[in-house]
């Protein structure tokens, strides 16, 4: 049973015993194959076999999620963009919202990052810490939620604990704000174990619970409406272009970002799923 009564307001939701053990350990089996690609994390990706075989069962979550949330989230996002295995031996994430998410697909209105925990030891360590979107906006000014939940992500949060503050950098203009408050004060860890699932919207703030005891391997799909529209100009912006995280993640997979700026580049305006089947063309040399 999946729900989504408080997903829109407080931005995620925990779905329990979502997966078998039998389930997990299929994945298991895939991520121990090591299908790694070069990012900003040398993470392992999902085989595209793994998620074929479990994409009706990812796509029935975003169905509810649409009739909760009055969107149309209808894709898996290939997993060489953005679907990648978060070991806890290797990654430690602070507060955030997705970055590489943002600045491939512009907007994350309509996306779901769909967590799936294959291995976990300990219910009450090494999971996800989630700021809830309602008790937040409570705390702060409208001009602020705005600067905050404009759609978009690739925002970092650096807290104060001394002063109770918390600087809020949005990574595609260079811009920040200071918020009166701790939000460490107002986060939330979901306890959850091997087979559950942990839903999250797309500018859902997030990091890796500070608390780590025993080994948590978790698989991030990134769903996605695969009509959404793309901008050729967001990609060369000033202001974005500008900015330290944008080159960074660019410096990590130039080949990549490269290849996508091309496919991005064919219209100024074409859906996600038109971008794709281009970037597909230029990698197997048709374009």
């Amino acid at each position: 049973m999946i729900d989504l009564k408080d997903f829109n307001e407080t931005g995620y939701a925990v779905v329990n015993n979502w997966l078998s053990q039998e389930e997990c350990n299929q994945f298991l089996l895939d991520y121990g194959q090591g299908h790694t690609i070069y990012n900003a994390y040398d993470a392992r990706v999902a085989s595209n076999d793994i998620l074929e075989k479990f994409e009706s069962k990812i796509l029935d979550v975003c169905k509810l999620v649409n009739q909760s949330t009055n969107t149309d989230i209808n894709s898996i996002a290939p997993p060489q963009w953005d679907g990648a295995y978060w070991d806890s031996d290797y990654t430690n994430f602070d507060w955030h919202q997705d970055h590489e998410s943002t600045y491939v697909f512009q907007n994350l209105t309509e996306y779901i990052n769909c967590y799936i925990i294959i291995k976990k030891e300990h219910a009450n360590f090494s999971g996800l810490s989630i700021l809830p979107e309602n008790k937040l906006k409570q705390e702060i000014s409208d001009e602020q939620i705005n600067f905050i939940f404009n759609g978009r992500g690739a925002k970092h949060f650096i807290t104060n604990p001394d002063n109770k503050t918390t600087v809020a950098f949005d990574d595609c203009t260079g811009n920040k704000i200071t918020l009166d408050i701790d939000i460490n004060d107002l986060a939330v860890t979901p306890a959850t174990q091997t087979g559950d699932l942990l839903i999250l919207k797309g500018t859902s703030i997030h990091k890796s619970q500070p608390l780590k005891k025993g080994h948590r391997i978790a698989l991030s799909v990134r769903c996605l409406n695969e009509n959404s529209l793309l901008s050729a100009s967001w990609f060369t912006d000033p202001k974005l272009t500008s900015t330290d995280a944008f080159n960074y993640y660019i410096s990590t997979r130039k080949e990549f970002y490269d290849q996508w700026s091309k496919a991005l580049h064919t219209k100024e305006v074409q859906t996600i799923k038109e971008v794709i089947n281009n970037l597909k063309g230029l990698i197997n040399g048709r374009t």
